[in-house]
């Protein structure tokens, strides 16, 4: 028994399945049949086929993405629209809200914006902000929505310890000079003071590598 034609066409291409021609499925119809035809056809995982002006079909895949994604990436903020098609750095800067970057900012969620510190004036809209006013860059920590809202800012700080010593006073480490530590009491928990120091940094903070922090809109 022959198989029709249409199914012949199925094994062709070199094996790797049917092409979207018109010998396998003829698109000289008139638009409405074209749309009953498509209209046949189930979406899988959102994706969406469309038939242009010129008869030819494709299939448009959803964005991996959803818009106001944030995460760090390992390239450079200059080289992210090369490397990273619709990830932005987010360092704060504004786009006018006529711009397709302007336009997706506006469109996110309210509370996203709020909570991100999005801002819009009349004519411009800015990127979130994951620096410090001094510029330092932050580390994102998990909240629970409750204690603490996504995109709050915590200042860094030192947690809580006990320091001993046999009496109150001022000590220097032994062989050392780089610099003393005094104790009010012989028990002491929050209130001892070093002073200088000849190495330190304005914050307490773990070993890390330098990465990217950037936002996804999709344009």
């Amino acid at each position: 028994m022959a198989f029709p034609q249409i199914l012949q066409n199925l094994f062709q291409n070199a094996g790797a399945g049917p092409l979207l021609r018109e010998d396998i499925i003829p698109l000289t119809i008139v638009p409405e049949k074209a749309a009953a035809l498509l209209s046949g056809i189930k979406d899988v995982d959102g994706a969406t086929i469309v038939l242009d002006e010129n008869g030819e079909l494709s299939v448009v895949f959803p964005p991996v993405f959803t818009p106001g994604d944030i995460q760090f990436k390992p390239f450079r903020a200059t080289d992210l629209a090369a490397h990273c098609p619709g990830w932005y750095f987010a360092n704060g800067d504004r786009y006018s809200l006529s711009t397709p970057q302007g336009q997706a900012l506006n469109a996110l969620p309210d509370n996203y914006k709020t909570d991100w510190a999005i801002v819009a004036d009349a004519t411009s809209i800015n990127l979130p902000k994951l620096f410090h006013s001094d510029g330092r860059g932050v580390f994102l920590r998990a909240v629970d929505g409750t204690l603490r809202q996504v995109g709050s800012f915590v200042s860094d700080t030192i947690r809580n310890h006990t320091h001993t010593s046999a009496s109150a006073g001022a000590y220097s480490p032994a062989g050392s000079n780089v610099g003393w530590i005094y104790f009010s009491a012989a028990t002491l928990t929050t209130n001892s003071t070093a002073q200088g120091a000849t190495s330190g940094t304005p914050e307490t903070m773990p070993l890390n590598a330098g990465m990217t922090p950037a936002i996804f809109i999709g344009v």
